[in-house]
């Protein structure tokens, strides 16, 4: 980061009411300033330090959800500044919300380190303790920033040459084009925001801003707060870069009803705004479950788009690999450049339940222990490890006592019975932890005799 560039952070940063947090390479906050503070009632000691790149799986504690809420996107690492709405837990038990602005921070090398994140007002109207000329020239920094990055954001970022995305790119290319709503089928970590996000920059609103809401992290009544405040950013065109050109509804089958009914009942409110949305099913099956309502999959998804996962791609787990050393070694200055061959077999063969976003923490972490050029097999994490044994190990059990149907039935009962337990039989949270609907998991309950209750209906 230049002199002049650390100088004015610098400024910012000593301004007791300005509320912003910066973001290390390692997705760790590093720094919560004293408006954050004051603002969401949450001490900067609990906060700095937490990990910011968390699983949607993992049971999060209210501060874990704030931190969670600044883990900046694949795009802002690679330079784009990006404007988006918070919800954040406050440590009162209710909500806050703004608008935030992230802001990608290179050093002298051009290496991106660190994201700032500012609420936007503290852009637009500079508090009383910053001077005045200062807000105007970050301001100013910002727009530059966003008009730099956004011209190298292309096509080129999504990464994948398999024939199983031959589909996908023809799609979302013509999506790119047009202003139809969509929707993302996918696993967790197979990519589905970042497809999102290429089709928002290339798009005719790419100048607007890109608006990502986690219904599976937000309450119902954080919903409706987030949903209500992005109808005011959506009435006011004054300003563009604020203005939601795109608004993703991440994991939209975690969505209640009751929020997909107040949507549609607020739809002229939308009109100006592209909807998109991600999911782990296809829309359709949520509606014959009972789970979706049939006009709101019909508004949202009138376009829908398969991802496959990661181990279905082939050779696409090397290309994806090789770009995370890349970024590795940009970012954090890691020494190593390439696979070793008998690494990338183990990569290959490896089955990555996680997809793309566990592939992309295995490749940080080997890279973090490797002190030559090469990744080899040593370096890869203890966890990867564990993976392919137990995945040796259950591929070695060639004569089963039983048939499959029954081993597979058994492990199913175990597992739901295991986590009904861990969840002192609170099934909504038993179905949030295993990735199922509700009523996906009213039927498997009743199929292996553990429960006579039926899906919940309107």
């Amino acid at each position: 980061m230049s002199a002049r560039r650390r100088n004015l952070l610098d400024h910012i940063l000593v301004a007791s009411d300005s509320c912003l947090c910066i973001v290390d390479a390692r997705r760790r906050i590093r720094f919560f300033s004293p408006g954050m503070e004051a603002w969401t009632g949450w001490d900067a000691s609990k906060v700095e330090g937490l990990s910011c790149d968390v699983l949607a799986e993992e049971k999060l504690s209210p501060v874990d959800l704030l931190a969670a809420a600044f883990n900046p996107s694949t795009s802002t690492w690679k330079g784009q500044v990006e404007v988006w709405q918070a919800v954040l837990p406050a440590a009162n038990g209710g909500t806050v919300s703004a608008q935030f602005c992230s802001i990608p921070l290179s050093n002298e090398t051009g290496q991106f380190e660190r994201v700032l994140m500012i609420r936007s007002d503290m852009l637009q109207m500079p508090s009383e303790s910053a001077d005045h000329a200062v807000g105007q020239e970050l301001h100013a920094e910002v727009a530059a920033l966003r008009a730099d990055f956004r011209s190298r954001y292309n096509w080129d970022s999504f990464i994948g040459a398999d024939k199983s995305l031959v589909s996908v790119r023809q799609l979302a290319g013509l999506l790119r084009g047009s202003d139809s709503h969509f929707n993302i089928v996918g696993d967790s970590g197979t990519g589905r925001r970042h497809l999102a996000e290429c089709i928002h920059v290339g798009s005719h609103e790419a100048e607007s801003s890109f608006v990502p809401v986690r219904c599976d992290l937000l309450s119902t009544e954080a919903l409706y707060e987030a949903l209500h405040n992005l109808q005011h950013m959506a009435a006011d065109r004054s300003r563009t870069h604020e203005h939601p050109g795109m608004l993703l509804l991440i994991d939209v089958d975690r969505m209640p009803r009751e929020v997909q009914q107040w949507l549609l009942d607020q739809l002229t409110n939308y009109q100006s705004v592209r909807l998109a949305s991600t999911s782990s099913v296809p829309l359709n099956q949520l509606v014959t479950e009972g789970w979706m309502l049939p006009e709101f999959q019909q508004l949202i998804a009138p376009v829908e788009i398969t991802l496959p996962r990661l181990h279905a791609r082939g050779n696409d787990v090397l290309l994806l690999a090789h770009e995370f050393v890349q970024l590795n070694r940009r970012l954090n200055s890691t020494t190593a450049v390439e696979l070793s061959q008998e690494t990338a077999a183990e990569l290959l063969a490896y089955h990555w339940p996680g997809n793309v976003r566990e592939l992309q923490r295995v490749i940080y972490e080997a890279c973090e222990a490797c002190s030559s050029e090469v990744i080899s097999p040593e370096n890869l994490p203890f966890a990867f490890r564990a993976g392919m044994d137990a995945q040796a190990m259950a591929s070695a059990v060639t004569k089963p006592f039983q048939s499959l149907a029954d081993l597979m039935q058994s492990a199913e009962r175990r597992i739901i019975e295991v986590t009904l337990s861990a969840c002192s039989g609170n099934k909504t949270e038993v179905a949030r932890r295993l990735g199922l609907t509700r009523p996906s998991l009213y039927r498997r309950l009743k199929s292996l005799g553990l429960e006579d209750d039926k899906p919940p209906t309107e």
